[in-house]
């Protein structure tokens, strides 16, 4: 079993909504501050943890984890302002699916696992 968080230190989706629909009004989604250390957490409980921070680590480590016959958990640290798609708009039919954005922002001197 291998446990992939996609962890860009906020409630993604919620952002993601507020910042698509809402007009970028944000409330209670930042979490950065407050979140755990997610592969330590994991050890904590008898699971193997990683924290990734960039394509090559990721390169890597996905098959290695895949290949193991016990838990593993990944968190894929990314940027705050990725987005997940596809995503369905409230009162939305699949049809009108959102399925991408531009690229990420990716901010100066940051590293983060991208598309």
């Amino acid at each position: 079993i291998v446990i992939a968080i996609t962890n860009n230190g906020m409630l993604g989706m919620v952002r993601q909504w507020q910042e698509m629909f809402h007009a970028q009004r944000y409330s209670e989604v930042f979490l950065a501050d407050s979140n755990p250390d997610f592969a330590k957490l994991a050890e904590a409980y008898g699971i193997e943890g990683h924290n990734v921070f960039d394509r090559e680590t990721a390169a890597r480590i996905i098959p290695e984890a895949l290949a193991k016959k016990k838990p593993v958990l990944l968190n894929f640290v990314v940027y705050e302002s990725e987005k997940v798609f596809p995503m369905i708009p409230a009162g939305a039919g699949v049809d009108e699916m959102i399925i991408g954005d531009q690229e990420p922002d990716e901010p100066e001197g940051k590293k983060a696992v991208t598309r």
